[in-house]
């Protein structure tokens, strides 16, 4: 006889907030910081005077792809989203096998990770590249693994 898995749970609850982040990307209007990163997006350059200019080649990335909506402004928080929880994901399972579900889901529920993976801020990229950070140094120096700091480095 199968035993079910525990982790269904935490499959329906990620894929259901998942698809409410996409509802809500779709049905919001740009908030004025949104539109006015979008307008910068629009004049990239390697650095503007008060933020630094990857969350603008996110939007540009996201307008070349999805045109000028909203849906094209906001596209590259889902996949800034996905992969600051798979870097959780892989980092609290280093450190706790059994842990793993249990980071995604806090950032899935948490109001702070909620809100900022349906608007566009610098904030999107800084969690995705600091959580790529933490994994690949906890990778470098607890368990050692000298190719780990080059990528640590890029992140």
């Amino acid at each position: 006889m199968n035993k079910i898995r525990p982790f269904h749970p935490f499959v329906i609850l990620f894929s259901f907030l998942f698809l409410l982040r996409i509802l809500f990307i779709l049905k919001a209007n740009l908030l004025v910081e949104e539109a006015y990163y979008w307008n910068y997006s629009n004049h990239l350059d390697f650095s503007f005077l008060d933020h630094p200019p990857m969350v603008a080649l996110l939007i540009k990335l996201g307008i070349l792809i999805f045109n000028v909506t909203e849906w094209g402004v906001r596209f590259a928080t889902i996949p800034c989203w996905l992969f600051t929880s798979y870097y959780s994901y892989k980092l609290t399972v280093l450190i706790r096998k059994e842990a793993g579900l249990y980071a995604i889901m806090l950032l899935a529920i948490l109001p702070f990770f909620f809100i900022h993976s349906l608007i566009i801020t610098p904030d999107i990229p800084l969690i995705l590249c600091w959580s790529a950070a933490l994994y690949y140094l906890y990778q470098a120096i607890i368990i050692e693994n000298t190719k780990s700091w080059y990528w640590a480095g890029i992140w």
